[in-house]
């Protein structure tokens, strides 16, 4: 087990779960439509607040309380230990401009800001309706009610890593968001099977892999009833706990926790990171069986 995980993975031939040779590009597959999402692109760094930012808008004005919402970036995602909001954003949705102006607090702060950037931009819509995101990603979170949490990755990421998250935040295109709360889904995409596929199919920014979903997830082929397969549920759900247990112990997040995943013997030898690496090899068998 050891040697299999100090592989690289660009080594890896791509792989095609064909029964013969085959030289074309996997085809977009039916069943996996509609599950995979972009995140948010909201053009204008004056619409994002911290948390202090956040707190002292709302209480010299209890009004944007409504308007901000937390917000998510890859990157947060895999730094963070626990699921707290790392920052919040402004969101009027697809609001005309006299609803911005019922909220003079927030109009004033996206005047400053994000009006005087989109000025200067090319695209008249930005412009015009300066206080709306540029992609506000709305069939992702029109169904994200039909969820409980979504699955969440980094499209560029040093480790391939998937998280649940609440869906009542907004979150950025640098997230790729999957509409399912099983732990079905997160073990078959964290399995090595997926990681083999996503690193041959998907690209590379400077030296970190990038997962690109339309190549990397639906060309995927997924286990059938993948949705009602108890045993990836409960071995999906077993390796999520303990990982979440090892974030709590060391204090770290999820690219942390990985690169002592990947460190071989002798130089990591915690018993809980050997064991959420046998929890790994289980869940892998588990997602070939299926």
């Amino acid at each position: 087990t050891t040697e299999i995980y100090t592989l690289s993975l660009h080594d890896a031939l791509p792989i095609y779960l064909f029964p013969d040779s085959n030289d074309d590009n996997p085809t977009v597959l039916a069943q996996n439509d509609s599950i995979a999402y972009s995140g948010s692109n909201i053009n204008g760094e004056g619409f994002v607040l911290s948390p202090p930012e956040a707190r002292e808008m709302t209480v010299s004005d209890p009004s944007c309380s409504s308007r901000l919402k937390p917000y998510l970036s890859g990157d947060e995602l895999n730094e963070m230990v626990r699921l707290e909001p790392p920052r919040y954003v402004i969101d009027f949705g697809d609001d005309d401009f006299s609803v911005l102006q019922a909220h003079p607090t927030l109009l004033r702060h996206l005047s400053a800001t994000v009006k005087l950037q989109r000025q200067t931009s090319a695209e008249a819509r930005l412009r015009e309706r300066w206080w709306i995101h540029s992609r506000p990603a709305r069939e992702l979170y029109s169904r994200a009610g039909e969820v409980d949490r979504l699955l969440a990755s980094s499209r560029v990421s040093k480790h391939l890593i998937f998280s649940f998250v609440p869906t009542n935040w907004v979150f950025s295109d640098s997230l790729t968001l999957f509409l399912s709360d099983r732990y079905s889904l997160f073990a078959i995409l964290q399995s090595r099977v997926h990681n083999i596929w996503a690193h041959a199919f998907g690209t590379a920014l400077e030296d970190r892999p990038r997962y690109v979903p339309e190549d990397c997830f639906e060309t995927f082929p997924l286990p059938l009833n993948w949705n009602a397969n108890a045993a990836l549920d409960e071995v999906g759900e077993e390796y999520y706990r303990l990982r979440t247990q090892v974030m709590d112990k060391f204090g770290e997040g999820l690219t942390e926790i990985y690169n002592r995943f990947h460190t071989p013997p002798p130089e990591q030898t915690d018993t809980d990171i050997v064991t959420l690496r046998e929890l790994h090899a289980k869940m892998d068998q588990a997602v070939l069986d299926a």
